[in-house]
C-alpha cells in the first residue's frame, strides 16, 4: 500500500486485517472445541470465523476494486504504459482472487453450502493466484 491511497482504502484495509485476526482467532477457538479442550458449540463458532472471513474478503475485495479503478482512470505518459500495463495485471489478478475467497467464505458461513464443484474451484484459483503472486519473478536486465 503506498502513502497516497487515502482514508478509504487505509480504514478498508485495517477491516481487512482486523476481519483474518478475528477469524484466525475464532477458528483455533473452534479446533480447541473440537478436540475437547474447551466447551462450546461448535457449529456457532465456526459460522462466526467465517462471517468474519467473509468480512475480511469483501473488504479486501472493494479495496481492490477502487484501486482497479483508479488505475484505469489514471492517465499515462508512452513511457509508464508497461509500468502501468503490469500494475493493471497484478490488481486484477488481485480481485480476481479476494472474489474467489469471498466465494469460499461465503459459503462457509451459510448453513447450506454453495455447489461443491464451484467451492472447490474457486478455491484452486485463489490458491493458483497467490501462488504465482508469490513465486520469484525473473530480473530483466
Amino acid at each position: 500500500m503506498t502513502q497516497d491511497e487515502g482514508p478509504l482504502l487505509e480504514a478498508l484495509a485495517a477491516l481487512g486485517d482486523l476481519g483474518i485476526f478475528c477469524f484466525f482467532i475464532l477458528d483455533n477457538i473452534t479446533f480447541c472445541i473440537r478436540s475437547g479442550l474447551v466447551k462450546g458449540d461448535r457449529n456457532r463458532m465456526m459460522s462466526r470465523a467465517a462471517k468474519c472471513w467473509v468480512l475480511s474478503a469483501t473488504s479486501n475485495l472493494t479495496a481492490a476494486c477502487l484501486r482497479l479503478y483508479r488505475v484505469y482512470t489514471e492517465k499515462s505518459q508512452d513511457a509508464d504504459r508497461t509500468r502501468l500495463h503490469r500494475k493493471k495485471k497484478a490488481l486484477l489478478l488481485s480481485a480476481i482472487r479476494f472474489l474467489c475467497d469471498d466465494i469460499v467464505a461465503i459459503s462457509l458461513s451459510r448453513t447450506t453450502p454453495l455447489s461443491t464443484g464451484l467451492v472447490g474451484a474457486c478455491g484452486v484459483l485463489s490458491s493458483l493466484i497467490q501462488s504465482y503472486n508469490l513465486w520469484p519473478k525473473r530480473l530483466i536486465a
